[in-house]
């Protein structure tokens, strides 16, 4: 029997569990990781040595930026010898850690071509009473569906004596440039949002990828093997103790969005979907830049009427990039021409933050006359990078 056809589901989250014992033994060590302690703000990084599929450990260091004032340890395959590398990834385990991540290739059952953690070393885990989430930016890791072969997620949750209680991982094979992505979102709302459980965390980075067009496929291979209710903070740690989300530089875009083999299109003044819209301007607006689902992606305008035919326009921008705004009207949907208004703006103001975007809020007064209906549309153009 396969364990996806004896798995207990909770909402977006599945328990690969097929025995009482396996059940007791995940429960267990959910109460644990819940019942906390100092080593729940403690991150482990475990990174692939660079090739033609992305450069894992420069991604994992974005991951490390993100950890604020937590104590981070990061493991890079290809320094040092890979049985001292592997050593050191089941003693940082061992000795407890909140958050353990993974970027890079990995099959069913290892991490890394050169197998530098997987199903051979979790008999050395003694970490029941402390142990971490861990998420995978890899192929295969969550993939609960094969009869009699258990991925590596599944065999890190059910183990009884250590392991790990929740794991977020492909079920399938990924292709890394969106799989980053979804991994910086998610490391993002796990080391510094407002959100206290795993499953909220999940549902907003999966959530906004989706927004922005990342292909289907990227964010659906990925699945959650544990429970989403999972507590990310120290029962006694104030919420309001994360760190505040940082901004992204355009350097910080490029990396996540192109793949190495692609930085040769990721100049501020490309356009390597031919939509018209350059890479600066897909950086400022967050509006995606490399595939065929990018092109035609705009950012949601919101409309709100005020009396004495005043307009409020909201859209996302990044934070501190400067944009110039034109607003035109015209009556009709598909006819007419569209005039320029922009005299009538009284006011350009920033308003909420969200995460490295923040919102840029236009008052329009309406001219004398415009009828019950009109349409507007907003023009917007920003400083170029060099």
């Amino acid at each position: 029997m396969s364990r996806a056809m004896a798995s207990l589901i909770w909402q977006s989250g599945v328990s690969p569990v097929l025995s009482a014992a396996e059940l007791t033994a995940f429960l267990d060590k959910l109460i644990a990781h819940e019942q906390g302690g100092t080593w729940r703000d403690r991150v482990l990084l475990l990174a692939d040595n660079p090739d033609a599929g992305g450069d894992f450990k420069a991604d994992s260091a974005r991951v490390a930026a993100l950890a604020g004032s937590r104590d981070v340890s990061s493991l890079n395959v290809g320094v040092g010898d890979v049985s001292v590398l592997r050593a050191a990834t089941v003693a940082h385990l061992n000795e407890g850690v909140g958050v353990f991540h993974y970027m890079g290739h990995a099959g069913l059952t290892a991490l890394a071509g050169e197998g530098v953690f997987g199903a051979d070393d979790i008999p050395a885990l003694t970490n029941s009473n402390k142990p971490p989430i861990m998420v995978a930016a890899a192929c295969a890791v969550g993939q609960f569906g094969i009869p009699g072969y258990d991925a590596l997620g599944e065999s890190l949750v059910t183990a009884p004596q250590g392991g790990v209680v929740a794991v977020w991982g492909a079920g399938g094979g990924q292709y890394h440039a969106d799989g980053r992505r979804l991994d910086a979102a998610l490391m993002e709302h796990i080391l510094q949002s407002m959100a206290d459980r795993l499953g909220d965390c999940v549902s907003a980075a999966t959530d906004s990828l989706r927004e922005e067009g990342v292909a289907t496929h990227a964010v659906s291979v990925y699945n959650l093997l544990g429970d989403p209710a999972t507590a990310l903070l120290t029962p006694d740690a104030p919420v309001g103790a994360r760190p505040q989300a940082a901004t992204m530089t355009f350097e910080e875009w490029q990396r996540l969005t192109f793949a190495p083999v692609r930085m040769g299109e990721a100049g501020a003044q490309d356009d390597p979907n031919g939509d018209g819209v350059v890479n600066w301007m897909a950086y400022v607006l967050d509006t995606g830049a490399v595939g065929p689902a990018d092109i035609g992606r705009f950012p949601l305008l919101q409309v709100e009427a005020h009396p004495g035919d005043l307009i409020e326009l909201s859209f996302l921008k990044r934070q501190g990039a400067v944009v110039y705004c034109r607003v035109e009207m015209r009556k009709g949907l598909l006819t007419g021409t569209w005039a320029d208004i922009s005299d009538r703006m009284e006011s350009q103001r920033v308003g909420n933050v969200v995460d490295t975007m923040e919102e840029v809020i236009l008052d329009v007064r309406l001219p004398e006359g415009s009828g019950r209906t009109v349409f507007l549309r907003v023009l917007v153009d920003a400083s170029a990078a060099d």
